[in-house]
């Protein structure tokens, strides 16, 4: 890989899941905002996939809602006062998704109930609550809409109106679509750029035992790239299954660590190219590549000593056929 060599965010991604190689190559001559824009490049596309797999599965069950209307929703009235029903609602729909309706408490009120512990064992969940609609997914809410957001009162015969425009309405849709887009992204990309910082951090703790010394600011980076695949996995995972169970989580934490480690392994085989050959782009402890230098040495040592016997032997071998030359002469 050449110095100057520019690499597009679908050939970088691709090497950095590929090769640990280009990881040294990064280091060195990466800026940290080019990585930074990875990173963001990374989040918007992950984003956008996730936005569009709930924006699916809203739509499903927003087709359940209005085919099972009258038996799903309950008399209703929103107002300036804020919402009454004539009953509360708790209902599995499908696909794992569950739609609740209770307006004896706030969305952080209920929060601390025990009936909330309880419905996390859905993928998605649909709350209406006192003050707001909230779509959560995997027990972290995504999308809400306030009922204080609303300039007209509704009643159960309008929603479903407004619901039948709705899913006829391309526009509103697409509008839909990019709130949700905004939301999933703004808390996914702060998610992982917290993700990203902690695994820097055990990285710097990590070098010690490689004999390495780096900018924080490249662990940073190291960690950025380390998190690829994890998070294709991550976005894999969520839509396929609908949510992360124990062991997908697991094999992304442990995948992580493993292309850090690697990762960093490939910088220390570098460094000590980089020192061998007099060069000092990278910073490292001598001690521990004096002891890698002197076994080299003593190899290509031994290798030389070996060519210069057989040398030796070939000379004699010669020297031998000549004189045999001359006496039968």
């Amino acid at each position: 890989m050449e110095k100057k060599e520019k690499l597009g965010f679908f050939k970088k991604m691709f090497l950095v899941m590929t090769d640990f190689r280009t990881y040294p190559f990064l280091v060195k001559h990466e800026k940290f905002y080019e990585s930074f824009a990875y990173l963001l490049m990374l989040a918007l596309v992950i984003s956008l996939l996730l936005s569009l797999n709930i924006f699916m599965k809203f739509n499903d069950t927003l087709e359940e809602v209005i085919e099972n209307y009258d038996e799903t929703i309950p008399e209703f009235e929103l107002s300036e006062t804020g919402l009454n029903v004539s009953k509360k609602i708790g209902i599995e729909l499908k696909n794992d998704v569950y739609l609740l309706l209770d307006t004896d408490y706030t969305y952080e009120e209920y929060k601390t109930t025990k009936e909330y512990e309880k419905l996390l064992k859905y993928d998605t969940i649909f709350f209406i609550n006192n003050d707001k609609i909230i779509t959560n997914l995997n027990g972290e809410p995504l999308y809400e809409i306030k009922f204080s957001n609303f300039l007209y009162s509704l009643n159960k015969d309008s929603l479903l109106e407004e619901l039948i425009n709705y899913s006829k309405d391309p526009i509103y849709k697409i509008y839909l679509f990019f709130s949700m887009f905004i939301s999933v992204f703004v808390f996914y990309f702060i998610t992982v750029v917290f993700r990203v910082i902690f695994v820097a951090l055990i990285l710097s703790i990590i070098s010690i035992f490689f004999g390495i010394r780096l900018n924080f600011l490249n662990y940073i980076k190291i960690s950025i790239y380390s998190y690829t695949l994890p998070l294709l996995i991550e976005l894999l995972t969520i839509c396929v299954v609908g949510t992360i169970k124990d062991y997908a989580r697991y094999t992304i934490v442990m995948l992580t660590y493993v292309y850090a480690i690697y990762a960093m392994r490939a910088i220390k085989l570098d460094a000590f190219i980089v020192m061998f050959s007099g060069k000092k782009n990278v910073k490292h402890t001598s001690s521990e590549f004096e002891k890698e230098l002197e076994k080299y040495k003593e190899l290509i040592g031994d290798e030389n000593e070996a060519k210069e016997k057989d040398d030796s032997t070939e000379e004699k071998n010669e020297n031998t056929s000549d004189e045999e030359n001359n006496d039968n002469k």
